[in-house]
């Protein structure tokens, strides 16, 4: 299989993993909000001793996936941790985590580590971390760990600042993302509330590295909770800012009423969605090829490889360039001068044009022109080779609304599922001359570099807000984004339904609402 069928086979599966409820995990992993059958049964290397600091010795566990053979090596997520407080290697959040890292198709080393004791020595996790990268880096290939594919995973202050050290102070080409859950990314009021010199700890604060390198930190996933402790928050609103403002590659999760520990503390649907989320987001970084420099030959046209297409609708395909020079790859079918944009969503079975193929069928029988096309790194579309263009799906639909306008399309609507949404809200925010419409269903506040609330705040083109009332996260978000929009021409509905993105138009009152809506905003005077 080639990579890139690898990638379009995997991308969304983890969204999609089945979680049940009568599955009894019986090792400490239980303690995990998401809990996929048979996770206890990864191959496990215990008690490799990484490090040897005078008689103390360091030691980190390796999760596998059960019954991949030692020769086959895997991209590896580092999970350390503090045993003395009880969150190391062998506690239930790390082992349950190690788990299902294993459980994706992936490797993770789970090890301990020592304490920053409330921030009186920072040097020496730091250290331990770094020291655990190194190991890795020389013995994985032994261990069946592929040591030019890493992501770090931090938690609370007890770990995050010190991963975040190791991984990003410096440019790593083998280190492929970092993420972190509710950890301190500054130590502004941390500091003063230990006492300890903030001066001392500036050289650990992730911060700081994005200060000094930008839009070319590795892509990073934070995970907020929303009634953790302000200092903690206050330091990630921060980081978030900077990041914005810098272009650099960072996606947030919220969890606006989940406590700091959500993962093993609050087992609800939304820390189950955070963590799937999780997941899928260390596959993309990691079962991506490796980014490697422009060829200096002219590279080969995309080739569709979705089946879902005719063979009729093949000789439709349509190759174009994002806003930012990105290739991408999709059908354009029917005629005539109104047209539709349709943005795929990222996982659960998704994640590229496929998921539309059907409505779009549907469109082009009511007499609509329509392009359906794959996002960047998703389907058989290119991928961004710089850092800060990896979740530029904006650019994208800007590029989709180029082609159809060069082919004499007059009126024009947008439509994306989940971060199509957030992709077409912002191509909406930006087009010039405006679009006729733009049509969110369950899109998140943010996609990575994308905005969407930001944007909202500056639409003024009419807007419908879609979601289901049973989509987890997803109706607030609808709600925020519908609050946010000035458009006189706007509306909010929020229906009864499990199904995210796109898959909402299998219910007939959905499908016909979003029938006349585009049928209302596509009528050319």
């Amino acid at each position: 299989m080639t990579a890139r069928a690898l990638l379009v086979a995997v991308l969304g599966l983890v969204l999609a993993l089945p979680a049940s409820a009568a599955y009894r995990n019986p090792t400490a992993g239980s303690a995990l909000a998401l809990q996929i059958p048979g996770m206890h049964r990864a191959q496990v290397t215990r008690g490799v001793a990484y490090r040897h600091i005078g008689r103390r010795v360091l030691r980190m566990d390796l999760y596998r996936p059960r019954g991949a053979p030692r020769s086959r090596q895997l991209p590896v997520v580092l999970i350390g941790g503090p045993s003395l407080t009880g969150a190391g290697r062998l506690s239930g959040q790390k082992v349950g985590w190690g788990q299902l890292v294993a459980a994706s198709g992936l490797a993770a080393a789970v090890f301990d580590i020592r304490s920053d004791n409330y921030l009186r020595t920072p040097a020496a996790p730091s250290a331990d971390v770094a020291a655990a990268i190194g190991f890795l880096r020389a013995r994985g290939a032994r261990l069946g760990v592929d040591a030019g594919r890493m992501c770090t995973f931090g938690f609370s202050l007890g770990t995050a600042p010190w991963h975040l050290h190791a991984a990003m102070r410096q440019p790593l080409p083998f280190m492929r993302c970092n993420a972190v859950y509710y950890g301190a990314l500054d130590f502004r009021e941390l500091a003063e509330r230990y006492g300890r010199d903030p001066r001392a700890l500036e050289p650990f604060e992730a911060a700081g590295y994005l200060r000094e390198r930008g839009a070319s930190i590795p892509p990073m996933l934070i995970a907020q909770a929303g009634a953790d402790d302000p200092a903690i928050n206050n330091s990630i609103d921060r980081f978030l800012t900077a990041a914005r403002s810098a272009g650099a590659p960072v996606e947030l999760l919220t969890h606006r009423g989940g406590g700091h520990g959500f993962d093993v503390d609050s087992h609800t649907a939304r820390s189950r969605a955070i963590v799937r989320r999780t997941l899928a987001f260390f596959r993309e970084r990691l079962l991506v090829p490796a980014l490697a420099s422009a060829p200096a030959r002219r590279p080969r046209p995309l080739r569709l490889l979705e089946t879902c297409v005719t063979r009729a609708e093949r000789r439709q395909v349509v190759r174009f360039r994002a806003a930012d020079g990105i290739r991408l790859i999709g059908v354009l079918l029917g005629r005539g001068p109104r047209a539709v944009v349709l943005a795929h969503q990222g996982g659960g079975g998704g994640a590229d044009l496929c998921v539309w193929m059907p409505y779009a069928r549907r469109l082009v029988t009511s007499g609509y022109r329509v392009l359906a096309f794959d996002h960047r790194g998703h389907g058989s579309s290119g991928q961004a080779r710089v850092n800060s263009r990896l979740t530029r799906v904006d650019f994208d639909v800007l590029g989709a609304i180029r082609v159809l306008r060069g082919r004499g399309a007059i009126g024009i609507v947008l439509a994306g599922g989940s971060l199509g949404g957030a992709a077409v809200i912002g191509a909406a925010a930006q087009a010039t001359p405006p679009v006729q419409g733009v049509i969110s269903f369950a899109a998140p506040t943010s996609f990575g570099l994308v905005d969407a609330l930001a944007f909202a705040r500056t639409l003024r083109v009419p807007s419908l807000y879609l979601s289901g009332d049973h989509d987890e996260g997803f109706p607030e978000f609808a709600r925020a984004l519908y609050e946010a929009t000035p458009a006189g021409d706007k509306r909010l509905w929020i229906f009864p339904g499990y199904a995210h993105g796109a898959p909402v138009l299998r219910d007939p009152a959905v499908r016909q609402t979003v029938d006349a809506w585009i049928r209302d905003h596509l009528t050319l005077r």
